[in-house]
């Protein structure tokens, strides 16, 4: 007796709805977005259970904590829907894909063992991005102000320089922005520390050490971004999920010919690279390009 269930996640509340192998609409429910609520209210439902989510804040999580409990959970991607919409219908609309098979690519989640791992790629990530825009906000100042900008302005030499250069009025902005920097390097430095002594808890991680171009860094996000190699069937799909999958398109392919038979018009073809894509993976094998060049 398989139930299908789709569950519509909100911050505070989940509304459920359960399918019968044959599609009907067994019962719809509204419980609170809590672990064990969604725990209890899984055991009230008999059979094999087949979960699905949409992608969202909280997919990973419960990903976690509801996985091993049912026969199978699936992350579906959004489909925007151009007519009647609420949390009612979002729930049974889930539940009817994964009863007819209409889930297209799900999304891989990790297990529970890499969440520290995959949180701390994500913080110093965050981490570093913030750090390139506290030294664009402070290269505008400098511009501003008609002071020129260099790799020079970083060290502390340059930097006392440069606010000596500044007008009084200015130079109080200025030094609240290079504080700012000079905070987020200690906390850089502390989130590089905590993600490199993770990562080598993980036997792939040596393993990825010895691909030309990674570092420890390249690694540990690698290893956090792709979670295993074996959601991949071909290379063809890893490559096309890091953003380099080579996309061709035409249009007008056909002429007609003039005893009426058609022939491929040759016509130019369009070449680049696929949109839809990880950019952190993108990044990280160009950066390993760019390293071995």
């Amino acid at each position: 007796m398989d139930r299908y269930i789709g569950i519509d996640v909100h911050q505070s509340s989940c509304t459920c709805a359960v399918q019968s192998a044959r599609g009907k609409l067994l019962r719809t429910d509204t419980i609170a977005t809590h672990a064990d609520s969604l725990r209890e209210y899984l055991k009230l439902i008999p059979g094999t259970k087949h979960v699905a989510i949409e992608e969202g804040t909280q997919a990973q999580w419960l990903y976690e904590v509801l996985s091993g409990r049912v026969a199978e959970f699936l992350v579906l991607n959004v489909n925007k829907s151009t007519g009647n919409k609420s949390d009612q219908l979002d729930a049974v609309r889930l539940a009817e894909r994964i009863r007819t098979g209409d889930i297209g690519n799900p999304n891989k989640k990790a297990p529970a063992a890499l969440t520290r791992l995959r949180d701390l790629a994500r913080v110093y990530e965050m981490i570093n991005q913030d750090q390139v825009r506290c030294k664009n906000r402070i290269k505008s100042l400098l511009r501003s102000r008609g002071i020129h900008c260099s790799g020079k302005i970083w060290s502390e030499a340059g930097q006392n320089d440069a606010l000596q250069k500044l007008q009084p009025a200015t130079r109080v902005a200025a030094q609240i922005l290079y504080q700012q920097l000079s905070d987020l390097l200690t906390h850089k430095k502390d989130a590089h520390k905590k993600l490199i002594h993770e990562a080598a808890k993980h036997p792939v991680h040596s393993i990825l050490l010895s691909a030309p171009g990674f570092g420890p860094i390249r690694a540990a996000q690698l290893h956090a971004t792709l979670i295993s190699p074996h959601r991949f069937r071909t290379s063809r799909q890893l490559w096309s999920y890091s953003g380099l999958g080579i996309v061709m398109r035409s249009s007008a392919d056909w002429l007609q010919q003039k005893d009426g038979t058609w022939a491929r018009a040759e016509t130019r073809k369009t070449r680049g690279l696929n949109q839809r894509h990880s950019h952190i993976a993108k990044s990280i094998f160009k950066g390993a390009a760019v390293t071995i060049i």
